[in-house]
């Protein structure tokens, strides 16, 4: 997708175009005919795993923008039962190999050209490819003029430093400056991968994960506040304990003491 968003590529022809559920679990093999055309494909719903020939993987879902390239081999993985998108199949100007991608974006621009292109493939007007042409080049160049968005490589090093965070959320010394170097890029560029991937910053995932064992050991555990506290990785049972009831609407001790009563 990175090479395709950067170069300057004309979409040709629209073959088809078509709104499409799948069911879950596996579908396609890396046996399965490779694919005679490019397609761009906008998530409605659900999410699913994409595996190429090339051993590259990537995750879609809601709102997300996927592009598998003409030539390409690969396997669909359907997560959920409601996984649904709009299809469309097209033509480039070029026989170079490009590289199957996803990418996400807030751009409602991209959504209603989708929508659009749906209608007019269906319509019976007399110069529907023109339109479905410059209809998919207006997504084409939305994609390709679009900062705000995430590559594979992107949502690879954000996965990179959701899996340190999850092992060692738990250290008392725990820093984004630790899990920048840990993910080999500046603090200021973890900051905004975060925001881009997730909607959300490093510390307020890290919290997520802290505050959520919390819960789980006031309600199971007969480990005091102030050892749960420390077992979630804060240093200051107060702070933790105005920071839950900030969040929750109520004291840590109160959930606890709800838990052990007969």
């Amino acid at each position: 997708m990175e090479r395709l968003v950067k170069e300057n590529f004309t979409i040709t022809n629209v073959i088809i175009a078509y709104t499409s559920k799948l069911p879950f679990g596996k579908i396609r093999t890396l046996n399965t005919t490779p694919r005679p055309n490019h397609c761009f494909a906008y998530v409605i719903s659900g999410e699913c795993d994409y595996y190429t020939d090339e051993g590259r993987t990537f995750t879609v879902k809601s709102g997300d923008i996927l592009y598998l390239a003409q030539g390409q081999r690969y396997v669909i993985n359907v997560k959920t039962t409601d996984y649904s998108v709009i299809v469309i199949n097209f033509l480039l100007d070029t026989t170079d190999k490009l590289r199957s991608d996803c990418l996400k974006t807030d751009n409602p621009e991209i959504k209603s050209a989708f929508e659009q292109i749906l209608v007019l493939y269906n319509s019976e007007s007399t110069v529907k490819n023109a339109k479905l042409c410059s209809l998919a080049n207006k997504i084409y160049a939305t994609l390709c003029e679009d900062k705000n968005y995430s590559t594979t490589f992107d949502k690879q090093k954000v996965r990179i430093a959701c899996d340190y965070i999850a092992q060692n959320f738990e250290n008392l010394d725990f820093t984004c400056a630790k899990l920048a170097k840990e993910c080999k890029i500046s603090d200021v560029h973890l900051r905004r991968l975060f925001k881009k991937v997730l909607g959300i910053s490093p510390i307020q995932y890290l919290a997520n994960l802290r505050f959520d064992k919390a819960r789980k050991l006031l309600t199971l555990s007969d480990l005091s506040v102030s050892q749960i506290a420390l077992e979630c990785g804060f240093a200051d049972v107060y702070y933790f304990s105005k920071a839950y009831k900030k969040r929750y609407g109520h004291s840590p001790s109160k959930i606890q003491s709800t838990a052990t009563t007969p």
